[in-house]
């Protein structure tokens, strides 16, 4: 149960430390713009079919994305370069 916690609490952050990266001031290339979409497009979302439910569709796919990243480690370091920038 307290893994279980931990894990929520994890994911919370992480979906806090992307919006706060949606709202960063500098401004993203092209190319990071297109890598997000093939990102997002490989996790199921599919732009062209999103009229209907767009926010809850593109939501969706960001949290699918946040949870595989997360599984490969790289949430991991986000939230550990986060909390050490926090402590300083």
């Amino acid at each position: 149960m307290k893994n279980k916690l931990l894990v929520l609490g994890m994911l919370v952050q992480l979906s806090c430390v992307s919006i706060a990266n949606a709202q960063s001031v500098e401004p993203r290339t092209r190319a990071q713009v297109k890598q997000e979409l093939s990102e997002l497009e490989q996790v199921g979302y599919e732009p062209a079919s999103d009229a209907l439910d767009y926010p809850a569709g593109l939501e969706a796919s960001e949290r699918k994305l946040s949870t595989a990243r997360y599984a490969k480690g790289e949430g991991q370091r986000k939230l550990l370069n986060i909390a050490s920038k926090d402590a300083q």
